[in-house]
């Protein structure tokens, strides 16, 4: 919602939001020009022309009013694709896990490698340009929202069963991958090679090797039919180093100089909230 947010505040719209708590992107927010408030009410939405609500918020007093006065209501996952469809370029980042760091690792890289891009994940980049030609979004299975966008490339990094509160078991997960799979342009899968002639197994051609160095930090070795290609460390943790490969993977398809990418990817810091190191004064490190 955050990115979407800035999105329209960049294009000169105004914006207003309800959260509950005054956090960091609340902040960034109203540094831009955005209204926000921390309660809950039909009020809130009086003046609005459209109202956009993410699946947590579907049944709030704001929706359900706006919907009594004919206010126009849309999803957070129908606004995005009204904005990713219409993209020249479209990437798609999905797994059951991993897929934000995958997504903002991707755009730092684009960034890095001099390409104007926009992304919409579930974290938001330190650098984010709203009218770019390039759109990356992180896209999310649950509640099959997903299904709106309708990718040029898509990375997939897995597919396990999550959110038993939607999914009855892995094979309704794997139905509705595949569904997305057949929505969209290429598929480059990270979990197997699927029947669909678009999907594309990482695997088949590619593999990589990695170890912990002694101050903490992973070098990945990645490899393309046996041959060395990249090089590259990372303060990711070990259990990240499938979305640096991922990342990387696709960088070398599209051409990109593979030294320039390794040295974005030892650039990047991380995501907060994903394995994020915190230093704190009671204790010498918390991972969030």
């Amino acid at each position: 919602m955050t990115a979407l947010a800035l999105s329209d505040l960049a294009q000169g719209k105004v914006v207003a939001g309800v959260d509950k708590s005054d956090g960091e992107n609340c902040r960034l927010l109203k540094s831009k020009g955005a209204k926000v408030v921390h309660t809950h009410a039909k009020e809130n939405v009086k003046d609005a022309t459209l109202v956009v609500y993410s699946l947590a918020t579907e049944n709030s007093c704001e929706v359900s009013w706006a919907k009594q006065q004919n206010i126009p209501c849309v999803s957070r996952h129908q606004y995005l694709a009204e904005k990713f469809n219409h993209a020249k370029n479209k990437i798609a980042v999905c797994g059951t896990h991993g897929k934000t760091t995958t997504t903002l690792l991707l755009c730092h890289l684009l960034n890095y490698l001099g390409q104007k891009v926009t992304c919409f994940a579930g974290a938001t980049p330190k650098t984010n340009c709203y009218c770019a030609d390039c759109v990356v979004v992180e896209g999310c299975e649950y509640k099959d929202s997903f299904l709106t966008l309708h990718p040029d490339d898509v990375i997939c990094l897995n597919v396990e069963f999550d959110h038993p509160d939607y999914f009855k078991d892995v094979k309704e997960v794997e139905r509705s991958f595949k569904k997305f799979f057949a929505q969209s342009k290429r598929v480059f899968s990270c979990c197997g090679k699927a029947k669909e002639k678009n999907v594309f197994d990482l695997f088949e051609d590619y593999r990589y090797a990695q170890k912990t160095l002694l101050d903490g930090r992973e070098e990945i070795e990645i490899y393309k039919r046996d041959l060395l290609q990249l090089v590259c460390q990372t303060s990711l943790p070990s259990c990240a180093v499938v979305e640096v490969f991922a990342g990387a993977f696709y960088l070398f398809e599209k051409g990109f100089n593979k030294e320039k990418i390794a040295q974005g990817i030892e650039s990047f810091c991380g995501v907060s909230r994903r394995w994020q190191k915190i230093q704190t004064k009671w204790c010498k490190l918390v991972v969030d």
